[in-house]
C-alpha cells in the first residue's frame, strides 16, 4: 500500500515569509515551521520536490538507543530506500 502525505501549502503560510529588506525571508512565523520551509522551497522550483525536516534529530549530545553521540545520519536510510524503490 503506497501512501503520500502532503502538508497544506496554503498561501497564508507563504505570507509569513514576507520581508521588509529582502525578496523573501527563509523563516516563517511561529506556526507551521515545516510547512513554511516547504513554501520557501516551493518558491524556487517548478519540479516535484520533497522537504525532509531533519534539523532536530540530526545530532545527539549523548547516545540514545542504537544511535551514538554525534551525527545521527537521520534520513539516510529513508532516502536510500526511496531512491532504490523509485529509480532503480
Amino acid at each position: 500500500m503506497e501512501r503520500t502525505v502532503q502538508f497544506p501549502m496554503w498561501k497564508e503560510y507563504g505570507d509569513e515569509m514576507r520581508s521588509d529588506v529582502a525578496d523573501l525571508k527563509n523563516l516563517g512565523g511561529g506556526n507551521a515551521g515545516q510547512i513554511t520551509a516547504g513554501k520557501f522551497l516551493e518558491h524556487f522550483t517548478d519540479y516535484p520536490w520533497i522537504h525532509i525536516d531533519i534539523a532536530g534529530p540530526a545530532y545527539l549530545n549523548a547516545p540514545s538507543a542504537y544511535r551514538t553521540k554525534g551525527g545521527t545520519g537521520v534520513g539516510v536510510r529513508l532516502l536510500y530506500d526511496f531512491i532504490k524503490q523509485n529509480y532503480c
